[in-house]
């Protein structure tokens, strides 16, 4: 990611897992998230159960 970060959202639940998302200043959503459900339509690697680094969920807010 080379563009900066305008906003951060941090989600939690006792029905669900953490979710970190980032902003970014063309309007593209990251995120940070356990998503071991792939609630995002991202997978893990089989052996992860956290994404630590940024993964683009496809929704553009430009």
């Amino acid at each position: 990611m080379n563009e900066k970060v305008v906003q951060v959202s941090l989600t939690n639940s006792i029905y669900w897992n953490v979710h970190t998302f980032a902003l970014i200043e063309s309007g593209k959503v990251y995120d940070f998230d356990v998503g071991d459900k792939g609630q995002l339509g991202t997978e893990l690697v089989a052996q992860d159960s956290e994404r630590g680094t940024p993964e683009w969920v496809e929704i553009d807010l430009s």
